[in-house]
């Protein structure tokens, strides 16, 4: 809409601005951890922090094509250390990993990383978005690098992304094969080990030169 669009390139700017002036990952500005962001990680840092906005229908929920993925809400995902706790939660962390292309996935390839000291009750989210080569021109499913987003938590709960019931992740489901964004949220986690995988379900590549991996971004924040 018109007021959406210049909020959401308002706070890419300051998302952006973040990185660049090395806020992440210690939550204060250091030189030394200046970082220009790729499109992917700025994709998945503004997504990973919205605030969901849910409606009463069944397709009018987080996460779908009425109702998107919320606000903008960047104080949710972006660390500080010193910010005073009236300006927000600062007690959950941004975590942030990053593939180009050319150290990505191949088909059946898999990454995972581990978050060991989640929180009871502490919202926890991870966001995965990658550049997808085009589709042939009148594709019926233009989806070409199928990767897909599990969290495992606590007695093996297995969480597939954008599988969501009222705004949050639940298990069940099947994995996401049209979308080049995939999330789980869950608001209220046992404590605990949760390991977060990306599955490179199919990864053909397209007709340039080097897609035939794919890379991407993922942030996590708990």
């Amino acid at each position: 809409t018109s007021m959406a669009a210049p909020t959401i390139a308002g706070n890419a700017g300051l998302v952006r601005q973040y990185f660049m002036d090395g806020f992440y990952p210690r939550g204060s500005k250091t030189s030394a951890d200046t970082y220009t962001p790729s499109g992917m990680v700025m994709k998945a840092v503004l997504l990973n922090g919205t605030n969901p906005v849910l409606g009463s229908g069944p397709s009018d929920q987080f996460g779908t094509g009425n109702y998107g993925w919320g606000r903008g809400w960047m104080d949710s995902n972006l660390w500080f250390s010193t910010t005073p706790s009236a300006f927000g939660d600062d007690n959950r962390r941004l975590r942030l990993f990053e593939r180009t292309n050319a150290s990505g996935l191949k088909t059946a390839d898999v990454h995972e990383y581990t978050i060991s000291n989640v929180q009871a009750g502490q919202e926890l989210r991870a966001t995965l978005t990658w550049y997808d080569p085009e589709a042939t021109g009148g594709a019926a499913l233009t989806l070409v690098n199928n990767l897909d987003l599990e969290v495992v938590g606590p007695g093996a709960t297995l969480y597939r992304g954008n599988v969501f019931a009222s705004g949050v992740s639940t298990t069940g489901g099947s994995a996401d094969i049209r979308n080049t964004v995939e999330q789980v949220r869950l608001t209220t986690p046992a404590a605990g080990s949760y390991t977060i995988r990306v599955k490179a379900t199919a990864v053909p590549g397209g007709s340039r030169a080097n897609t035939n991996r794919q890379g991407y971004a993922l942030a996590l924040s708990g």
